[in-house]
C-alpha cells in the first residue's frame, strides 16, 4: 500500500501534464521515441507544478492533510481532462486531408540523403542493443547500491534538500522555519524539497527511501530524454549510443543516487535545449518555445 501511495504521488503530476506536452508537440512523428520524450517532459513539468501547488497550499492553508490529497488528485484529473479535450478539439478542426506521399524531385524512393536516418548494419544494430542492455543493468545496480549505502544522500541532500523537506513536512503551520537564515543556501528554490515533502504527505511518513527513489528516477529520466531526442533526430542506433555514453558517466550516476539537485537541474537544462531544437525544426508549432520557457523557469 505504501508503494501505491508513492506511485500515486509521483505519477499524478506526470499524467496530468502529459496532455499539455502532447498538445505542444503535435508535429512530431507518432513513434515510441516521441512517447518517451513526452513522458520525460511531462515528468519535468509535473515536478515543477507539483512543488508549486504544494507551496501554494502551505501559504493558503498551512500543513497539508487529508483534504490536500483529494484536492491535489482532483486538480491533476481536471488538468488532464482539459488538455486532452483541447487536444482532441484541435485534432478534429485541423485534420489534414489524405494525400499520396511522393518522393522529392531528383530523388529515388528508399534512398536517404543528408541528415536523413540511415539504417545501421545488423551487426552494429545488435551490438548497440546488447551494449546498452549491459550498461543499463550495471548502471541500475550502481544506482541502487549507492542509494542503499547512503539512503539519506550526500552532503547537499541531507544538509539542504532533505532537511528542508522535513521542515516543510513535520513543522505544520511553522513550516516557514524551513526558509530561516540558519540554513545553508536559503536562496535555493523549493523544487526538490517541496516535491519530497509532497510525497511524504501522500505516504503519511518521511522514509529516506523516497528521496532516493526520486533521485534515481530523475537520473533515468535524463538518460531517457537524451535517448528519445537523439533517436528522433538521428535514429535508434544513435539514441542507444547516446544512452550508453551517459550511463557510462560514473559521476552523473553517483550524484543522482546521492540525491543532489544537480541532476534535476541538468534535466531541465536538457529539456529546454530539446524543446528549442524541436521548435527550430518544426517552426509552425509554438509548443516548443513555450515549453522551453516553462521548463527553464523551474529551477
Amino acid at each position: 500500500m505504501t508503494a501505491l501511495w508513492f506511485i500515486a504521488a509521483a505519477a499524478l503530476p506526470c499524467w496530468g501534464t502529459y496532455a499539455l506536452v502532447a498538445a505542444g508537440s503535435r508535429a512530431l512523428p507518432r513513434t515510441p521515441a516521441t512517447t518517451i520524450l513526452r513522458l520525460c517532459l511531462a515528468s519535468g513539468i509535473g515536478l515543477g507544478w507539483g512543488s508549486g501547488t504544494y507551496y501554494l497550499w502551505l501559504l493558503a492553508f498551512g500543513r497539508p492533510q487529508g483534504m490536500y490529497l483529494a484536492v491535489d488528485a482532483l486538480f491533476w484529473f481536471l488538468l488532464s481532462f482539459l488538455f486532452r479535450a483541447d487536444r482532441r478539439l484541435h485534432s478534429l478542426m485541423n485534420e489534414p486531408s489524405p494525400r499520396l506521399a511522393l518522393p522529392a524531385p531528383g530523388r529515388k524512393a528508399g534512398v536517404n540523403h543528408g541528415d536523413e536516418q540511415i539504417p545501421s548494419p545488423p551487426v552494429v544494430w545488435w551490438t548497440l542493443r546488447i551494449a546498452f542492455a549491459v550498461v543499463l543493468a550495471v548502471a541500475a545496480a550502481g544506482l541502487v547500491g549507492q542509494a542503499l549505502a547512503e539512503p539519506n544522500g550526500g552532503w547537499d541532500a541531507w544538509a539542504i534538500w532533505n532537511l528542508r523537506a522535513r521542515f516543510l513536512y513535520r513543522l505544520g503551520d511553522d513550516w516557514p522555519q524551513a526558509l530561516a537564515g540558519t540554513f545553508h543556501h536559503t536562496d535555493y528554490p523549493l523544487l526538490v524539497p517541496a516535491n519530497l515533502a509532497r510525497c511524504w504527505t501522500f505516504l503519511g511518513d518521511d522514509p529516506s527511501w523516497a528521496g532516493a527513489v526520486l533521485g534515481i528516477a530523475a537520473t533515468l529520466a535524463t538518460v531517457a530524454l537524451v535517448m528519445a531526442a537523439v533517436t528522433l533526430r538521428r535514429g535508434v542506433s544513435s539514441g542507444l549510443f547516446a544512452g550508453v555514453v551517459l550511463l557510462g558517466t560514473a559521476r552523473f550516476l553517483r550524484w543522482g543516487a546521492l540525491q543532489y539537485a544537480d541532476v534535476p537541474l541538468s534535466f531541465f537544462f536538457l529539456s529546454t535545449l530539446v524543446l528549442l531544437m524541436q521548435h527550430d525544426e518544426v517552426r509552425q508549432e509554438r509548443g516548443g518555445s513555450a515549453g522551453a520557457g516553462l521548463l527553464f523557469r523551474r529551477e
